[in-house]
């Protein structure tokens, strides 16, 4: 049995234009997390984690600081500090930063064994109207986020508050 302690100030981040800052504190290198995935999310207002989608395994998700507005099976809840968003499998959801300042995110979600943890891609009304919609069902990742620019970075001060 293994353990181990990192500090996400040290481990290597991925920098999205639509969807923020993400430490996931493992990649698919490095011997992934084989039972739950773990990361946290920095997003400016306006930006959201991702396209709205529906994975095999529960997800979670913990506001430490900011706004959010969160689209669940086509419904819309507002959510702010300490609030935690429960999916289980197969529940549609997304989550986008609103409100003037960052949102800090903790995710959490459970491992299913499946290619891409069996995530699907929704098209939703309620989604596309927050920008956050594919025009059609898709488990393809790659074309869902085609538009989108993703680049690895080092941690820079003032990311997460002190």
């Amino acid at each position: 049995m293994e353990w181990y302690v990192l500090n996400a100030r040290d481990c290597p981040w991925v920098e999205g234009d639509k969807t923020g800052l993400c430490v996931a504190f493992e990649d698919e290198e490095n011997d992934p997390f084989p039972q739950l995935g773990v990361n946290v999310r920095v997003l400016q207002p306006g930006q959201a984690i991702g396209m709205y989608h529906y994975e095999a395994g529960q997800e979670d998700f913990l506001v430490l600081d900011g706004e959010a507005i969160a689209i669940v099976d086509g419904e819309e809840r507002t959510m702010g500090k300490w609030d935690l968003l429960h999916c289980e499998p197969g529940v549609a959801h997304m989550i986008k930063a609103t409100g003037v300042r960052p949102l800090l995110l903790v995710c959490a979600g459970a491992r299913t064994g499946e290619e891409r943890n069996g995530t699907m891609y929704v098209a939703n009304d309620l989604a596309r109207e927050h920008g956050v919609s594919v025009d059609a069902d898709t488990p393809d990742n790659r074309a869902v986020y085609a538009d989108h620019r993703f680049r690895w970075a080092d941690y820079r001060d003032g990311w997460l508050p002190a």
